[in-house]
């Protein structure tokens, strides 16, 4: 699993992203209370100091995660990959990239 430890605006998350072959797809995140499974893909990928706590977490129709820190930080959680790698990536980057989901 990537650990891109990113201060800006996801840019190896981004690099990680365009990487994958072309039929790869977004996937659902884990199975598993929301606000946990999306504590775990934030602390994986991020220095504590960007989201030191999860407040709030709702999943979406597809599947993915829209999490808020207690920071006012907020992030998209979703598997991705062939190996279905969980990712979590800031909701600011992501629309910089034209990603929908947070």
């Amino acid at each position: 699993m990537l650990k891109a430890r990113l201060g800006g605006a996801g840019v190896a998350t981004a690099l990680l992203l365009t990487a994958w072959p072309a039929s790869s797809q977004f996937t659902p995140a884990p199975e598993g209370e929301a606000v946990i499974v999306a504590q775990k893909a934030i602390q994986a990928n991020f220095k504590t100091a960007i989201c030191p706590l999860v407040e709030t977490a709702q999943r979406l129709g597809d599947g993915s995660i829209k999490a808020k820190c207690n920071n006012n930080e907020t992030f998209g959680v979703f598997s991705a990959g062939p190996k279905k790698d969980v990712l979590a990536m800031r909701c600011s980057a992501a629309g910089k990239l034209g990603l929908n989901g947070c």
